[in-house]
């Protein structure tokens, strides 16, 4: 190894600090430029597009002109997004849709890929607002600018609806039903309150409340006709109300409800839904139950069908067995082919007449029916 007099070492660093010095001051010039650039070029902006009020029956096709030149200039401008910044209004219905609306959302969506629209939600303002905006990247975002504050939200009942009575039977004292139902806000802290009115009769249960019992006016039957009012809701919602009319009354009793033939064990159950319901909800009312075998068909017809009916009758609690309403299965005789009919008659009076089509002694059967008492088991 060579070994330079101290001389020469002395220069040879000098010389590599003069240049170090120059290459710090080369790095701090180029800084220095392009630092100097940079502020020479405009900043990027994010410019608004258009705006406008969405209503409640709004159309696209009003703004379909406005949103294809939307969309072209976000497609002539690749490296800008767009954003939509939604204004949901302050008082609204509960049920209804705010915001940018679907059929907007759908064209913008089948034009231009999805990352290239971005949507944020504005808040409040008095009425629903939408906002188009171009933003190049690096520009910054706009800045959602509501009106009023979330806590100031108010949403109104809407759809209000009574349903009276479906079915009213002359001959009978049974009371009348109506009952209502509202499309409300399951969030809102106010309390609804129920105030009904009715033409004729008296309000034996129910003020106050979604559904009310009355007792029918005296004399001959009448329609009765209940209105409904909503009250303890903001002042903004304005009044809700709604009137309904009880049905005119059904053919007197006794009357069929239904009838059926050969059927699976489903759709023998779903028979009994409605004439369970007549029978839990009228107290006059008992019910009947006839089965008719078929002249050709096989022995122990009735018995195979009569542990259908009761599981049926058990299914919607409305089994007679314990002694919760009073029904009766009878064996009808014969028809051309099998059928049952279900009766509603008013306790105390006689039942239905059976009614068989067939003389005994022109039935011919064959074989024998399979007796389940556990048939159609759920």
């Amino acid at each position: 190894m060579i070994s330079l007099p101290r001389k020469h070492q002395n220069d040879a660093m000098n010389i590599r600090n003069t240049i170090n010095c120059a290459l710090l001051l080369t790095m701090i010039v180029l800084i220095a430029g392009s630092y100097q650039v940079a502020a020479q070029r405009p900043a990027l902006k994010t410019v608004k597009f258009d705006q406008f009020i969405v209503e409640d029956d709004f159309k696209i096709d009003v703004y379909e002109p406005r949103l294809a030149r939307f969309v072209e200039v976000l497609k002539s401008l690749r490296s800008s997004r767009g954003f939509i910044v939604s204004y949901k209004k302050r008082v609204s219905r509960a049920g209804n849709s705010d915001g940018v609306p679907y059929s907007v959302r759908k064209y913008l969506g089948s034009r231009l890929p999805s990352e290239r629209i971005v949507e944020v939600d504005g808040g409040l303002r008095e009425k629903s607002e939408v906002e188009f905006y171009v933003v190049p990247i690096g520009a910054a975002p706009p800045v959602p600018a509501p009106t009023f504050d979330l806590s100031e939200k108010i949403v109104c009942p809407n759809e209000l609806r009574i349903s009276p009575e479906t079915f009213v039977f002359a001959n009978t004292n049974s009371p009348l039903t109506f009952s209502s139902g509202v499309n409300s806000d399951p969030n809102s802290k106010a309390a609804i309150i129920y105030v009904w009115t009715i033409s004729a009769g008296r309000i034996v249960s129910g003020q106050g409340t979604r559904m009310i019992t009355v007792e029918r006016p005296a004399g001959p039957y009448t329609p009765v006709t209940a209105t409904l009012e909503l009250g303890g809701i903001p002042a903004e919602c304005g009044s809700r109300s709604a009137s309904a009319q009880s049905p005119n009354p059904e053919t007197q009793l006794p009357t069929k409800t239904d009838f059926y033939g050969r059927t699976n064990c489903c759709d023998e159950l779903a028979k009994y839904s409605y004439f369970g319901d007549l029978l839990k909800k009228y107290e006059g009312l008992a019910g009947h139950v006839i089965i008719y075998s078929s002249k050709t068909g096989k022995q122990k017809q009735f018995d195979a069908a009569y542990w259908r009916v009761m599981k049926s009758l058990r299914f919607w609690g409305i089994s007679s067995e314990d002694g919760s309403k009073d029904i009766t299965i009878v064996n009808g005789g014969f028809r051309d082919n099998f059928e049952i009919e279900l009766w509603i008659y008013e306790k105390g009076k006689p039942p239905p007449p059976i009614a068989p089509t067939v003389d005994p002694r022109d039935v011919k059967l064959r074989g024998v029916e399979i007796v389940n008492k556990n048939a159609c088991d759920m």
